[in-house]
This record gives C-alpha cells, sequence and structure tokens, in this order.
C-alpha cells in the first residue's frame, strides 16, 4: 500500500491515529500536492502569491510589512471560565500558532527573544510549523528544535494544514507532544485538568473530539487544541470549556481597521463564521475560544494592520 507506513516510526504513529485515517489522510496530502504543483488542474495559490510579492515591492511596501513579520509582541489574555477548578486560577499558557517556521530563518531568533523573560506553565502550539502546504518531511526540523530549547516547560501541539503525519516523530524528537485526536492529565496544585488536541478540521478533516477526550472524567474540565476554530460547534456539543486555535492568522495582510485582504477579494480559507476567526469568542451557555492571529505568516514574510501574537492565557475561576 502506498500509504501504509514505513519506518517504526511511522507505524506508531499510524496506531496512535488509526490506521485507516492515517493512510486516508496521507492519500489526501498526495493529492493536494498534485494540485498544487499544478499536475492535476489549475491551482491560483502560487499565483496569488507572485503578484503579492511583486505589489509590495513595486509600492516599496515590503520592507514595512517585513518589519511587522519580524516584531512579534507578547499580549496576555485573562479568561474567567466557569468550571475551572480554583487550584488552576492563575495558570499560564504560552500559546503559539501558525509558526510556518521555514518560511524565513530570522523568524525564531525574534520569537525566543520575545518570550525570554516570561512565566508560563505550559506551551501550546495549535498547528502550522511548516511554511509550505506539502513539503518534505522534517523541513522545518531544525526550526522547531531551536524553538522548543527555548521555551521552559512541556510542549503539547496538535497538526495544521500545512503539516504532515509524517512530521510527527521529528517534532517529538524536537521535544512537542503532538496530540493526535488524543488527551492527556494535567495537574497542578493537587488538581487536575485535560488537555486534548485533535487533527486539521478543515482541509483534512480528521478531527475527532470525543476520542480526544475519551478517557476524561465526565466532570474534568476540558481544553481543546483545534487548529482551525471550525471545531467551535463541535467543541461546544463536547462540552469543551475552552478552545485555542489558530489558522486564518488574523487576515495577515488587513487594511486599516483590520479588514482582512482574503476577504475583500472574495477568498475565505476556513468556513468557520466570522466571530470566531479572530480573538474571543463563546459557542453555546459556557464554550469559550481563543483564535490567535498567529506569530508566523504564511506564504510572504508580511504583515499589515495585524501583528504577529505571541499569546500568555491566564486561565481564571470564577470568584464566589
Amino acid at each position: 500500500m502506498p500509504y501504509s507506513p514505513k519506518t517504526p516510526e511511522d507505524l506508531a504513529v499510524a496506531k496512535r491515529f488509526g490506521r485507516e485515517l492515517y493512510e486516508k489522510r496521507l492519500r489526501h496530502e498526495n493529492e493536494r500536492e498534485l494540485k498544487l504543483n499544478g499536475r492535476v488542474r489549475f491551482c491560483p495559490v502560487p499565483i496569488f502569491k507572485f503578484i503579492l510579492t511583486i505589489v509590495f515591492k513595486v509600492t516599496f511596501l515590503w520592507k514595512r510589512g517585513y518589519k511587522n513579520y519580524l516584531s512579534p509582541k507578547v499580549e496576555e489574555h485573562q479568561l474567567t471560565l466557569p468550571h475551572l477548578p480554583k487550584e488552576f486560577d492563575g495558570y499560564r499558557i504560552l500559546h503559539l500558532s501558525d509558526l510556518h517556521l521555514d518560511l524565513d530563518e530570522k523568524l525564531v531568533p525574534a520569537i525566543i527573544a520575545a518570550i525570554k523573560g516570561i512565566n508560563y506553565d505550559l506551551c501550546v502550539i495549535t498547528g502550522d510549523f511548516n511554511n509550505l502546504t506539502v513539503h518534505k518531511s522534517g523541513s522545518a526540523m531544525p526550526e522547531t528544535e531551536l524553538l522548543a530549547k527555548a521555551i521552559n516547560s512541556p510542549i503539547y501541539a496538535c497538526l495544521g494544514n500545512h503539516d504532515s503525519l509524517l512530521d510527527v516523530p521529528y517534532l517529538e524528537a524536537a521535544g512537542v507532544n503532538v496530540l493526535l485526536n488524543e488527551g492527556i492529565e494535567l495537574k497542578h496544585n493537587g488538581a487536575s485538568i485535560w488537555l486534548g488536541g485533535v487533527d486539521d478540521a478543515n482541509i483534512y478533516k480528521s478531527d475527532d473530539i470525543p476520542r480526544a477526550f475519551s478517557s476524561a472524567p465526565k466532570d474534568a474540565f476540558k481544553l481543546l487544541l483545534s487548529h482551525t476554530p471550525s471545531t467551535h460547534a463541535k467543541a461546544a456539543a463536547e462540552g469543551v470549556d475552552l478552545v485555542l486555535a489558530g489558522h486564518v492568522h488574523g487576515g495577515q495582510i488587513c487594511f486599516p481597521g483590520g479588514v482582512m485582504l482574503h476577504k475583500v477579494i472574495g477568498w475565505k480559507n476556513d468556513p468557520s463564521p466570522d466571530n470566531v476567526w479572530v480573538g474571543h469568542w463563546q459557542e453555546g451557555e459556557y464554550t469559550q475560544g481563543w483564535t490567535s492571529r498567529g506569530v508566523g505568516a504564511c506564504g510572504v514574510p508580511l504583515r499589515f494592520n495585524c501583528p504577529p501574537e505571541i499569546g500568555v492565557i491566564i486561565l481564571k475561576a470564577p470568584q464566589k
């Protein structure tokens, strides 16, 4: 079988993910590679990136956008969560998303400089370690290893639509614990919450929230890592308390006032409603979410009117 695991490490990933779903995702990855390389049908994405590059260089805006891209700032976001155990009050989560680390070698040093000296209990990464949607597995691993060494806590992550299942052994060798529709118990001050991570729900549609929390007690506080916020309704249906997501980049290139370029040209890269695309949102009675603008960039190393975000999510228990 062309999509069967080839190494003991890949076999272990297939076993965790489910053999059928593993082969289905790799098949989809291959189909996307054929499409993006123009071997199946015309794909406008490379042309769109080329046009952006020409436009911003001709208008002398490239230098400004590139400076913005290399200027990530730490932002603290305090979220009060009704079911959070009081022992987790003040728990700090370093949230990184949409790194696209192989786009530009200068990004990792900029991130490391920004996070130096800040306090956090846990680091989570909500997908897109790589820039190219299809790539040689491990292509962003030198940068990932460098970043992981600078993070002073355990690291948990989910995959994004720019990541391959074949990346998982490389990521985990670098110290990044990838949750493949899996969950783990987090303990703090004698109490526990449950952290789950799902695979990409947008392009590959291989997310499984019930499986991620299958071992969690019924009344457990549930924190979900999802690359895309399109899991918002399913997360609420499964009783998830908090969703951390990314994918949309906050638009990355925006007009003044935050109007996203890709909305103006009619390109919607996520099926979610607009209210969950960036920042804080709520779904149903108590499921809350935070969608990061991302710390990297896709396609072109530029940002306009949309600063790169290094988030510190501060969990707060309700005051009684």
